[in-house]
């Protein structure tokens, strides 16, 4: 898992059902992951009650972890610069490693992985290499809730439970583009309409109606487009507030599912 889906699953796994799960799971994750981690998951100023109980997961986790170094040297250094060749993805992040791992796994334990990533680029990136080398599954939070669900126990984890753990997840996502439109339009709220700024306010204006018509790709193409102007409190906007692309994919999907949920049910034995 890298750093974003393991974030997600602990901010709306209130009753700890998912966390509890996990821990029957033989999860391995790199070491820059859990560092990842750490540095992310309390920017949010949560409530102490989230906080602590996210401190004991990361207790759990350092159980879990494989060092960078370790992995590497289990793969070898030319292979790690094919890997980034074939899939394109020349970032040596939390991705990246988890890539590694997993193929070092598949073939120590001789056994499919269930690699899980929200960082859909490297998702998009990765899951050609994923097939060619026969890894296994390649997924996101979603997925990962999905397995969890049909590999327990209606007592233990419901459907209610399910739909309950989508619709929050959507909700940390949704809060994520929230945050950045609230503080486009503040910053919006401040440049004169003269004609310098014709470019600028249209692109600012651009993002603020697609969200609000829900027009997210279009929303997302204005996001894009704000990188070409070197305003210094536009650029911190953009540091600290903006939405990835996976945003969309993530809320879209778990609509399908939901939607999805209404006609047909996901089957369980128990």
């Amino acid at each position: 898992m890298d750093a974003c889906t393991l974030i997600n699953i602990f901010r709306i796994d209130e009753d700890e059902i998912l966390y509890n799960h996990l821990q029957s799971y033989n999860i391995k994750i790199a070491e820059i992951v859990l560092d990842e981690v750490k540095k992310n998951i309390f920017k949010n100023g949560w409530s102490k009650e989230i906080n602590d109980r996210i401190d004991r997961s990361l207790s759990y986790l350092m159980l879990c972890v494989k060092n960078n170094d370790e992995i590497v040297s289990n793969i070898k250094a030319e292979n790690c610069d094919e890997i980034k060749e074939f899939t394109h993805h020349y970032k040596s992040d939390g991705e990246y490693y988890s890539l590694l791992l997993s193929l070092y796994l598949s073939r120590d334990e001789m056994t499919h992985i269930n690699l899980y990533t929200d960082d859909k680029p490297a998702t998009d990136q990765f899951r050609e290499y994923f097939m060619f080398q026969q890894l296994g599954l390649l997924g996101d939070s979603i997925d990962l809730i999905l397995y969890m669900f049909c590999h327990s126990d209606s007592d233990r984890f419901s459907e209610n439970n399910l739909k309950r753990f989508l619709e929050n997840l959507k909700s940390e996502y949704n809060i994520k583009e929230r945050q950045f439109v609230t503080n486009i339009e503040e910053y919006r709220s401040k440049i004169s309409n003269s004609k310098s700024n014709n470019d600028i306010i249209k692109v600012l204006d651009g993002i603020i109606y697609n969200y609000h018509n829900g027009n997210y790709e279009e929303m997302y193409k204005a996001i894009e487009d704000l990188g070409r102007f070197q305003k210094k409190e536009l650029r911190q906007i953009i540091r600290k507030y903006r939405p990835e692309p996976s945003s969309l994919y993530i809320v879209n999907k778990i609509n399908m599912i939901l939607s999805t949920m209404k006609k047909y049910k996901i089957f369980k034995i128990a």
